[in-house]
């Protein structure tokens, strides 16, 4: 097969491994330290901004299609990451 991968290039040594999980952990950490900083209402607002870009809602916070109001409907305000982690849990 030309130009195919051959699975023994793909696979990885523990060490090259532990390399990876290092790098994943550590950009866990970092992105969790950032997103602790943000401000939970800058962060609506621009939400709220890039979804009037993408005409997803109206200048008066309306959106322009019942479906995207169903969807908003079932959101939860909790942000925290407990409650993120849990919805993705079950």
């Amino acid at each position: 097969m030309k130009g195919a991968i051959d699975r023994s290039e793909t696979s990885l040594s523990s060490a090259e491994r532990e390399k990876v999980n290092g790098f994943l952990s550590d950009l866990h950490t970092r992105a969790s330290q950032l997103i602790q900083k943000l401000d939970v209402n800058e962060v609506r607002e621009k939400v709220k901004q890039s979804f009037m870009d993408l005409e997803l809602m109206d200048c008066r916070g309306e959106w322009t299609q019942e479906i995207f109001e169903i969807i908003s409907s079932n959101l939860s305000d909790d942000t925290s990451q407990e409650a993120i982690e849990s919805s993705y849990s079950r």
